[in-house]
């Protein structure tokens, strides 16, 4: 058994009574340290995680830490408490050593860079000289910062997040690499919200939908989630299994077939359709069986979030073209997305257009290409409950406009339209 893992929320009372253990601490620094515990165990937590040392022989905590992304930083995370036991015979170094490695080494949505603006409580009164030991970096210090005798000391380490192999002539890597700008813990810790706010169902296995390479399968297998990700893209499950590796190969599966093919896996608690993948359907008849294959999956009380297309961008007045560049090592790769509304077909459905080409940033020869075109449907609110009385056994929960839970679609800086349905108990 491993002596770390992610802290759940039924961990609470445990860690706050080691918390509330720490001895001298003043209350004012204690309730910021028990806010920031309770916002890491939030599942609307805004990417803040905890980690949990266990005592040798139980689960009982005898540590914990607080970290939690640096805005505007991607892949760079703060650390922001750090509560070891008091109890005699704990030795503090070890809890911290293998909490920070813990922190580093997690494999798909950990820190590039992990940074701790420490004072003596964020530490909970432990000496600085321990995160030397932990094998954390000085990178500056402010004498007296916090008051007389308590400095602010910078210190950082590197993450370990796994490299992986980038082949520019894959269409299933291209595709994966142009989304790469996306905040993956992020948008988990939005479906977990989602789950929260809207359902009724503790979230242990899940399901994705168009998962391509799986990046929300991973994120949640890192958490402990079990998953299985349906694709009809053969080369895109390839490099989801490789991404996963053998640390995720017991949490995740990965399924070939459509939107709207039965799958006959275990059930789960929440399932999502994300980055527009559920438009390529084509059809309302098609989403009406997406829906319900969705349906036979998804437990009652559980919800499927859609990441569909904000409505308005499918008309000419919307944002109608996109082009961005990501950067991969040696490698630039720039993306072309557009929505022919000109061109809409009979039914409603739009033709989409999706180019991706990748070459060295030192050349303009193009190494690889990724060429793409749907049809898609794209329904309004209006459009989206008629679907969802068409397929059954779902009621519309919410309709966002972010990954927030605070934003509706129509308001003011709406970038998506996020539909998030419950799955109702079929009447008898």
């Amino acid at each position: 058994m491993k002596s770390v893992r992610h802290a759940r929320q039924g961990d609470l009372p445990a860690l706050e009574i080691l918390l509330d253990a720490v001895p001298d601490m003043p209350s004012r620094w204690r309730e910021a340290a028990r806010a920031s515990l309770r916002g890491a165990l939030s599942e609307g937590g805004e990417g803040a995680r905890c980690f949990l040392h266990r005592q040798p022989g139980s689960d009982a905590p005898i540590g914990y830490a607080c970290v939690r992304p640096v805005p505007l930083a991607p892949g760079a995370f703060d650390l922001e408490w750090l509560i070891t036991s008091t109890a005699p015979g704990v030795e503090p170094s070890a809890i911290v050593a293998a909490l920070v490695e813990a922190v580093c080494e997690e494999p798909s949505t950990g820190p590039t860079t992990l940074r701790f603006l420490s004072g003596h409580w964020q530490r909970g009164g432990l000496d600085e000289h321990v995160l030397d030991a932990a094998g954390m970096t000085r990178a500056g210090a402010i004498e007296g910062f916090y008051g007389r005798g308590d400095s602010l000391v910078v210190f950082t380490a590197r993450g370990t997040r796994r490299a992986e192999a980038f082949e520019p002539t894959s269409a299933a890597a291209l595709y994966d690499a142009a989304f790469a700008y996306r905040d993956i813990a992020f948008e988990r810790d939005f479906l977990l919200g989602c789950a929260a706010r809207f359902g009724s169902r503790r979230v242990r296995r899940v399901a994705s939908w168009g998962c391509w390479s799986g990046r929300h399968l991973h994120a949640l297998a890192d958490r402990g989630i079990t998953g299985v990700g349906i694709d009809e893209s053969y080369e895109a499950l390839a490099l989801a299994r490789s991404i996963a590796g053998d640390d995720g190969r017991d949490l995740t599966k990965f399924v070939l077939g459509r939107l709207d093919d039965h799958v006959d896996e275990a059930p789960v608690d929440l399932s999502y359709a994300m980055l527009s993948a559920v438009h390529r359907v084509g059809s309302s008849e098609s989403m009406v069986r997406h829906l319900q294959r969705v349906a036979d999956l998804l437990a009652p009380g559980g919800v499927h979030v859609i990441e569909a297309t904000l409505p308005a961008d499918a008309t000419p007045e919307g944002n109608t073209e996109t082009v961005w560049t990501e950067r991969r090592s040696q490698w630039e790769i720039t993306s072309r997305f557009r929505i022919v509304v000109e061109e809409r077909a009979p039914s409603g459905a739009v033709p989409t257009v999706l180019d991706v080409r990748c070459r060295r940033a030192d050349s303009d020869e193009i190494l690889g290409r990724f060429h793409q075109e749907e049809l898609w449907i794209v329904p309004d609110a209006e459009g989206w409950t008629s679907l969802v009385e068409r397929a059954g056994r779902f009621e519309i929960a919410g309709l966002l406009g972010d990954f927030k839970l605070d934003v509706a679609w129509d308001q003011p800086g709406a970038w998506r339209m996020i539909v998030v349905l419950r799955r109702i108990e079929e009447s008898t």
